[in-house]
């Protein structure tokens, strides 16, 4: 879909549950909503055309997005929930993960702990929409079974919208039970002239991987539907700290670490070396300026 297939929010709807039809059957012509019963004071119908639905215009100031699910086939899968953040030319920034428990300075993760959290929410996302960077106008969500097995192993998986509170859902979709393990679910973006912060549910079919960096060129194709000039191809680059861990796609064939520094006064000399150890963390040989 371009920016002329975003729909437009209604004003006075209500929240929905909507099951995104698999990818591996023809879309039907409707598929059956389920309204929540709860109070609130604003509320979003569901579209049902293949699974998407209609955007959620996000007025307040706080959003959560949160995944819960129960296991099956007597497996335990963890689900990671993970929030790609995109700049206004299309280029991906930063991501809040389990890794990088924030990002871009408006987004947290709840990583896996239990507290605070609604009842069978498993990990959550915050957003203060007001703390974001001006930059920044587009975030994206993804699942992933991390740890192993796929999103078909678990039931009831499900997407929730929370506005300011845990206690006020607004949306839930339900996720697709694939037999891949990395899916794009939905995304936050900002809607061009009118400057609102939009929620959308995105039907893209799942494939293997553990990680959002194992999708890139699915990531970017989404990226191409709210930001038309973005990338073609995205190379994904974060400011890290010391002690800071950086997924690598499952794919990759080589990588390349550069050390560069700037110096007050006269010069400096940093050498950078690689150990590398086998798969019992036990010491294969190191590479140095000496052992190249």
């Amino acid at each position: 879909f371009g920016s002329s297939d975003l729909k437009p929010a209604a004003d006075e709807l209500r929240p929905a549950v909507v099951r995104l039809a698999a990818h591996a059957s023809p879309p039907p012509a409707a598929l059956p909503v389920t309204f929540l019963s709860m109070p609130t004071s604003r509320s979003v119908q569901m579209a049902s055309h293949h699974g998407l639905s209609d955007d959620v215009s996000l007025v307040r100031a706080r959003y959560g997005v949160g995944v819960s699910w129960d296991a099956t086939n007597g497996r335990n899968i963890d689900i990671d929930l993970q929030c790609v953040v995109v700049n206004n030319a299309g280029t991906i920034t930063d991501c809040a993960y389990y890794n990088n428990l924030k990002a871009a300075r408006a987004v947290t993760h709840s990583g896996d702990e239990a507290v605070g959290k609604p009842d069978k929410i498993e990990e959550m996302v915050w957003v203060n929409m007001r703390k974001l960077p001006t930059d920044v106008s587009l975030l994206i969500f993804v699942v992933a079974a991390y740890s192993g097995g796929q999103l078909k192993d678990v039931c009831n998986g499900r997407l929730h919208l929370f506005e300011e509170k845990e206690s006020n859902e607004v949306a839930l979709v339900e996720m697709e039970r694939s037999a891949a393990s990395v899916d794009v679910v939905a995304a936050m973006f900002l809607e061009p002239g009118t400057g609102t912060w939009k929620f959308h549910t995105i039907d893209q079919p799942a494939q293997r991987g553990q990680h959002f960096m194992d999708i890139l060129p699915t990531i970017n194709n989404v990226i191409k539907r709210f930001i038309p000039n973005a990338p073609k191809r995205q190379k994904v680059a974060f400011a890290m700290e010391k002690g800071g861990v950086l997924d690598l796609p499952t794919t990759m064939d080589a990588i390349t670490i550069g050390l560069g520094w700037d110096t007050d006064s006269g010069e400096v000399d940093l050498d950078v070396s690689a150990v590398l150890l086998d798969s019992g963390h036990n010491q294969v040989t190191t590479v140095f300026f000496g052992n190249t």
